[in-house]
């Protein structure tokens, strides 16, 4: 069943990659399908942020990359994805995350499946991450590290 993990990950977190990895082998075919999202102004752009990413889940048996601009559920009509996974660090994303995925569900009968991150890193976020980047603090525990130096330089 293809499912698509989609988001800004601007910029992508050892959050993601856990979330992604796991996807893709419970599920067998996970395309992370890196958008845009007009209420975050973005650090990395589009092609980026997908480089970014394949180089850090490259190997990974049925999981691929793609950047998608355009609304998601045309992008899931596009992909051919059966599904939309979020992951989900703690109640507020759940919070959320339920309002859009009951109306992806009636409004496209799309189903959204979540999936929980690892304890540790309940508290990484691309937020957190984009505001230490920027102010020069230390966003390396944030960052997957094979491309956490490619980030930084990224936002010198």
């Amino acid at each position: 069943m293809r499912v698509i993990y989609p988001g800004s990950f601007d910029p992508p977190t050892r959050g993601h990659v856990d979330i992604a990895r796991r996807a893709a082998a419970l599920y067998g075919d996970l395309v992370v399908v890196v958008m845009g999202n007009p209420d975050k102004g973005p650090g990395l752009s589009l092609e980026r942020r997908a480089a970014l990413l394949d180089k850090c889940l490259a190997g990974t048996p049925g999981l691929r990359v793609q950047v998608y601009r355009g609304l998601l559920a045309d992008a899931v009509k596009d992909l051919g994805a059966r599904a939309i996974l979020r992951g989900l660090r703690d109640q507020g994303d759940y919070q959320a995350e339920k309002p859009v995925a009951d109306g992806f569900l009636d409004l496209f009968g799309v189903e959204t499946v979540f999936m929980q991150c690892r304890p540790e890193l309940g508290y990484v976020s691309s937020s957190m991450a984009r505001q230490l980047l920027r102010l020069g603090g230390p966003a390396e525990g944030l960052l997957p590290e094979a491309i956490a130096q490619e980030i930084k330089s990224a936002y010198r």
